[in-house]
């Protein structure tokens, strides 16, 4: 089915549909998910995946770097980083 058929089908606009099929979609509009739902005679679990964030090239080996795997790495300990790096960088300017 075309992005054009499923526009005519569910009854929603072109631009929503083309952004959900080229992954543009930061959110998604309950209405309009369940338009296609019905149009396709489907779940929404049929349609959308949940993808973990992934972190960027240099903030895996930022953390690599501390000996452990990313995934034991928790929110405090990153905040606690940050902080710390912050406090020099503001002792820095003070100088």
């Amino acid at each position: 089915m075309s992005i054009a058929e499923l526009t005519r089908k569910a009854g929603i606009s072109y631009p929503a549909a083309r952004n959900l099929y080229a992954d543009q979609t930061r959110r998604y509009d309950a209405g309009i998910l369940e338009r296609i739902c019905a149009a396709l005679d489907c779940q929404p679990g049929d349609l959308l995946e949940y993808v973990p964030e992934r972190l960027s090239a240099a903030d895996q080996a930022a953390l690599e770097q501390w000996g452990r795997e990313t995934r034991d790495i928790t929110h405090a300990e990153i905040a606690e980083v940050v902080h710390k790096a912050l406090q020099k960088y503001r002792a820095k300017i003070r100088r």
